[in-house]
């Protein structure tokens, strides 16, 4: 997805993004002081209250930054690359440039400093940069498709060492995203050497605790499993990308992927126990392309439509339906409400969309199961390529609760948030407009294009949204 470079306007309470994090970063010292007392006060007991949980999405990975390393690293081990990228030194990956390795490390580091024991680890898709075929065939000796195929799984592999590395202790709840494939972009390669390759690479990971037994059998079919987290939770981890418009036949003639996904998301949302708490974890969402949509003046579906009704229609053998959403494709911060869902859409590593990378660390209830509140933290990245972070680090940018006024990461407090956005209750559009680009200075949603942000964060067909955008009230 393109996004434009908009410069920040419309919202006349505009700040800059140091002073807007440097902001953030106080009032986030002094909610942990009060916080640290209370805990003081309540005893170990109530430290204890929640685990923590990292989510992070689209690295878009690109080890060919620099392309006269392309052969060296394709020659050698993973175990070496670290060693190939550190006599490089190259700058950090600027906007409208996907994830370099000086970039991918800091942000790693990063990760690891604010939280150094995750329970779990999220990580909803799209590893590999974009075009990564046009950039192995203008940097790499070797331009076969054998030695392409055998790039693509040695950075799979090495994303998944490093983070391996960071969290050796953690259960990572991975999902394929649509530049994910050597067939090349939204196209599917089901059970394909490419997915064998993948599931070798993370199952120890996935797998850790014995807690996804059957991530090796049912990831190479389509990229799809089931996990329990150590809470209980059950995770499923859908393969979405062939249900886009944009899907592709490269490596699957017959669209086959297509109804296998919908097909075993089904069953496996089907057989989830009477009164089990069941999350779904996708890379591209339900709904409606905001962004796409104001470009064009129409709407613009991330799904086919039968298959998005056949996703919203998705409901436990009991009737519940998905208690969280996690999802990423837009490498933005934002929600959306399917239905009687939560969706947390969550930001990219990557710049190449004009963003800030950033990350969340969420506290999850340990009784309840929920996100009971989350963090953001997003890198400046001008100052870091400037140097005048010194040393450069992903600064504390809001916590959910707090910045939205809400408790808990729940359906009734999107609800109340989107009815706050709507109302601009205490210039909050300005708000969510900062935390969508993670405090980059180009926004997205500005006071032209805020109502087709709003109407999608909560009508996923094209017949609701449009009928959002054509209300008179708004």
């Amino acid at each position: 997805m393109a996004s434009p470079l908009k410069k920040r306007h419309g919202f006349s309470a505009a700040r800059s993004t140091r002073t807007r994090l440097a902001s953030s970063f106080t009032r986030y010292w002094l909610s942990f002081i009060a916080l640290s007392l209370t805990l003081l006060c309540s005893g170990a007991a109530g430290a204890q209250s929640h685990s923590d949980y990292l989510f992070t999405s689209d690295v878009h990975l690109n080890p060919m930054d620099d392309p006269k390393l392309t052969d060296r690293l394709a020659a050698a081990p993973i175990v070496q690359w670290d060693q190939i990228f550190a006599a490089d030194r190259r700058p950090y990956a600027n906007y409208l440039s996907d994830t370099n390795a000086a970039l991918f490390q800091l942000a790693l580091a990063q990760m690891k400093a604010t939280v150094a024991n995750p329970q779990v680890v999220f990580i909803s898709g799209d590893f590999l940069a974009h075009k990564y075929r046009e950039q192995w065939n203008a940097a790499a000796s070797d331009k076969g498709d054998a030695a392409f195929g055998a790039f693509v799984d040695k950075t799979i592999a090495y994303i998944a060492q490093e983070f391996n590395a960071a969290f050796p202790q953690a259960q990572f709840v991975i999902t394929l995203g649509n530049n994910d494939s050597p067939c090349g972009d939204y196209a599917a390669a089901p059970h394909s050497a490419f997915l064998a390759h993948f599931e070798q690479a993370w199952q120890p990971l996935v797998d850790r605790g014995g807690r996804a037994p059957d991530f090796a059998r049912e990831f190479i079919a389509d990229g799809d499993y089931v996990a329990t987290l150590p809470n209980g939770t059950r995770t499923i981890s859908v393969n979405s990308n062939p249900w886009s418009s944009s899907a592709t036949t490269a490596c699957d003639p017959t669209n086959s992927a297509r109804g296998a996904t919908i097909a075993w998301l089904e069953s496996a949302v089907a057989a989830s126990p009477t009164g089990a708490r069941t999350w779904l974890v996708e890379h591209i969402p339900p709904g409606i392309d905001a962004y796409s949509s104001f470009r064009k003046q129409a709407a613009v579906q991330f799904y086919l439509p039968e298959l998005l009704a056949r996703f919203r229609a998705v409901r436990s053998h009991d009737g519940t339906p998905l208690g969280l959403i996690i999802a990423a494709h837009l490498h933005n911060d934002g929600f959306r409400i399917v239905d009687k869902s939560p969706l947390l859409l969550v930001p990219s590593i990557s710049p190449v969309h004009a963003n800030n990378p950033s990350f969340f660390v969420a506290h999850v209830d340990a009784t309840s199961g929920i996100i009971a509140d989350y963090d953001a933290y997003a890198l400046d990245l001008p100052a870091a390529i400037a140097g005048s972070a010194n040393p450069p680090a992903f600064a504390h940018e809001y916590a959910f609760d707090t910045a939205y006024a809400v408790q808990g990461y729940t359906l009734a407090s999107l609800a109340k948030l989107q009815q706050s956005i709507h109302d601009d209750t205490q210039h909050i559009r300005e708000t969510e407009a900062d935390h969508y680009v993670s405090g980059s200075r180009f926004l997205a949603i500005t006071a032209q294009t805020w109502l087709t942000f709003w109407c999608s964060n909560a009508n996923p067909d094209a017949a609701s949204f449009e009928s959002c955008l054509n209300q008179p009230a708004h």
